[in-house]
Formats: C-alpha cells, structure tokens, sequence
C-alpha cells in the first residue's frame, strides 16, 4: 500500500516546479511602422512571415530594405523637377506687360538642357511600366504562395492541438488542456500575422494602380478574414494558393516584353 506523503518546499523549488500561465507563454505581436517619403505617401512595414512571427525589430529593418530601390527609382522625377524652374521663368516673362524677354531668354538653355535631360526618361517608360507590372505580378503569386505554405503548415499543426484538446478534456486533465490551449493560441497568433500580411500586398497593389491601369491590368486580391481552426486556415490557403496562379497566369501575358 503506497502512502502518499507531503514534503515541504521551500518557495524557489516549488515556484519551479509551478507551470507557467498562458500569458507568461504568448508570443508579443510587432507593432507596425509607417515612413513618410518626401514627395507623398509612406512605406509600411513588411513582416517576413516564413520565419514566424516577426519582432519590432525586424519590421523596422524592413523598412530600410524598402530606401534603397526607392531612392534608386526617383532618377527621372528628380530631372523634371529641374525642368519646372526654367519652364516657370519662360511663363511668368511671357505673361508680363510688357514681355520680359531678358528673363524668357536666360531661362531657356535651362529649360533646353534640362528637357534633353528628361526625353529618355519618356522612351523609357514605355517600356518599362510593363515588366515592373509584369514582375510586380509574379512577385506577389510567388509571396502568396509563401504565405499559403505557411498557413497550411499552421493548419496542419493547429489540427493536431485541437484532437489533443479534445483527449485532454475528455481525460479530465485540465493542466495539460490549458497548455495546448495557450500552444493554440500562439498558432493563432502565427496564423493572424500571415494572414495580416495580406494589407501589405493589398497596399502595395494600391499604389501601384496607376502603372497596372497603364499596362491594362486590373487584379484584385479577396477579403480574407479570421480564421479560427485549422479548417478554415486550410481554406484560406487554398484561397490564397488559387489567386496567386491567377496572378501568374494575368503576368505571364506581358512575358512577351523581355528582360529589364
């Protein structure tokens, strides 16, 4: 006959043998950060959901990422803000009475060169909105298949929490019910930051709407909402998975176009 017996612990040993809370175990959700550019508009940050869930500092990188091709891609806008001095000094000589000639005839070798400087700016385009549509296209499929593969894997994991959850209670053990509860809670919490990646993607379509509609492409991404086990998950990346082929598919008509 085995007679139980009560040992006493001191406070250290018996706080370390105490299971953690719930909150003691969630994951901290990043705060999402905004840059304003200089010329309008802002940058958002983007969380790298294959590597789980993101921290601050993370996303905050994330935004320097985004400087550089910025900086890189402001060339042309940069020569025709050049091009407005000159052009204002030749409108405002123009409209005096009398003329001022003296003044329209110093601004024009600065509206002349600085015109030159732009004309290949215009050739350019013509060509280029296409590919960056095209490429922008096929980057997004890509990163929504990344997310679905990501959602999926939470799926998968969160299914096999939820048969666990349902033994634990069935079993009456209500200590490891609330710790597969807190691991789903935190699967959750992987599944909303994948999901929540989707603003970005919607964002980034948002901006781009001018050059899409110059290339003659309008795509839209769905409206996904929260997905609470692991049977909607699994149907939001499918969801996710469908509309990235049609996004391959809607980019693969402007392959024609060739190379950068």
């Amino acid at each position: 006959m085995n007679i139980p017996i009560d040992i006493p612990l001191s406070s250290d040993v018996a706080d370390a043998l105490t299971p953690p809370n719930c909150d003691d175990l969630k994951v901290p959700q990043p705060q999402k950060l905004s840059l304003c550019l200089p010329f309008g508009g802002s940058f958002q940050s983007i969380a790298d959901v294959s590597k789980g869930i993101p921290d601050d500092c993370e996303v905050t990188f994330s935004i320097l990422l985004q400087l550089q091709p910025l900086m890189g891609s402001l060339g042309c806008f940069i020569k025709l803000l050049k091009l407005i001095q000159p052009l204002v000094d030749i409108i405002t000589g123009l409209t005096k009475v009398p003329p001022d000639l003296g003044k329209v005839a110093g601004a024009v070798p600065a509206f002349a060169e600085a015109a030159a400087d732009i004309a290949s700016c215009f050739l350019a385009f013509q060509t280029s909105i296409p590919k960056f549509v095209r490429d922008l296209l096929h980057m997004i499929a890509k990163l929504l298949k990344c997310i679905a593969g990501t959602i999926k894997s939470i799926a998968e994991m969160m299914s096999g929490l939820e048969i666990s959850i349902q033994s634990a209670q069935a079993s009456g053990n209500k200590a490891l019910m609330d710790q597969l509860k807190c691991a789903k809670d935190n699967a959750q919490a992987q599944a909303d930051a994948a999901m929540g990646s989707m603003d970005m993607i919607a964002a980034v379509l948002a901006v781009a709407e001018p050059l899409l509609a110059i290339a003659g492409i309008n795509p839209t991404l769905p409206t996904i909402g929260s997905a609470q086990d692991a049977q909607a998950l699994e149907e939001v990346a499918n969801t996710l998975l469908s509309v990235g082929a049609s996004l391959d598919q809607l980019a693969s008509t402007l392959d024609f176009m060739g190379q950068c």
